[in-house]
């Protein structure tokens, strides 16, 4: 089914906040974000029977140094603008110990993630570099990550549409596609051996109401879609359009640096992680792309240590 949304260029995905919505987010003490790591008053690293198989000593050493926010490497999360994720929302907090009690699916040695590419008609025109992102995702995340065949969305199923008009260009709409459907379909074409599996799309999605995602992931189902074109400069829709409907000098390079953001993001969610409230941190919610790029591209100790309890990473 198709349905006809206006906005003016959609700039932030949640667009939905009461319209006297005021922030009651308090950035976390020092002291608060240590606990939410894991850390005792004395120093020592708490919570260490919750390892499955054990930590040997070294193990714990290192990690004690690994996890230790020294000020230089781990800033805490800014006070949000009212524009912001936290600018309007209720926090929710997930510390190292909570995460282990909410149960999250565990990684499987020998399990992979897999990318499948989604396009209008099959091909990978416009995307970022595919092979790229493979490698950027293996690496963060020190699990095999394998490229599968793209698809043409419609062999998904059927998966609803709505067209997106930008107000001062009444004339030139595009359609979006919706994320819980597609997810809802991916569900039957996961790998035996997946972890997770993430469509990855230059389409742009929306779920319900909302302008549009970036992405949306299921954490316990493993699957995802992230939606790449509102990271592209010379797409209208862009938070920073180039003014162009081709990409210039540097583009790409900043479409992959997004992209590769966005996917390590939403994948992190896939092993459970949620939104981080505590430091600067990849996995901090975002309400724009400004707010993504500000972020950066590091997990925080305390996301660091939920995805080490998870895949045992080295």
């Amino acid at each position: 089914s198709s349905s006809r949304i206006g906005s003016s260029l959609c700039r932030h995905p949640q667009d939905l906040r009461p319209q006297t919505s005021i922030s009651t987010f308090t950035p976390p003490s020092e002291s608060e974000r240590r606990l939410a790591i894991g850390f005792s008053k004395s120093g020592e690293l708490k919570h260490l029977d919750q390892c499955n198989p054990k930590l040997t000593k070294n193990e714990i050493r290192e990690l004690k140094k690994i996890l230790s926010p020294d000020g230089k490497h781990f800033d805490p999360i800014p006070e949000p603008d009212e524009d912001d994720w936290l600018g309007w929302r209720k926090a929710k907090h997930q510390s190292f110990r909570s995460y282990v009690k909410s149960k999250p699916k565990k990684y499987k040695p020998g399990n992979q993630i897999y990318l499948l590419p989604l396009s209008a008609d099959g091909t990978l025109d416009g995307f970022p570099p595919i092979s790229v992102l493979s490698e950027v995702v293996e690496n963060f995340f020190g699990i095999k990550t394998a490229i599968l065949d793209a698809v043409p969305i419609r062999k998904l199923g059927k998966i609803r549409t709505r067209e997106k008009y930008d107000e001062e260009d009444d004339e030139d709409g595009w359609i979006q596609y919706n994320a819980m459907d597609i997810l809802d379909a991916m569900g039957f074409r996961k790998p035996q051996d997946s972890h997770t599996l993430c469509a990855v799309t230059m389409l742009d999605i929306y779920k319900g109401e909302f302008n549009y995602l970036f992405g949306l992931a299921r954490t316990r189902g493993g699957v995802g879609v992230f939606s790449f074109s509102r990271q592209d400069p010379a797409v209208r829709s862009c938070e920073f359009w180039n003014g162009s409907s081709k990409r210039g000098p540097g583009d790409n390079e900043k479409l992959l640096r997004r992209a590769s953001a966005t996917l390590c993001h939403e994948i992190g969610h896939t092993f459970g992680l949620k939104h981080c409230t505590f430091f600067r941190c990849l996995m901090q919610g975002s309400n724009s792309l400004r707010e993504s790029e500000d972020r950066g591209m590091q997990l925080c100790p305390v996301c660091l240590r939920k995805l080490h309890w998870n895949t045992r990473f080295s």
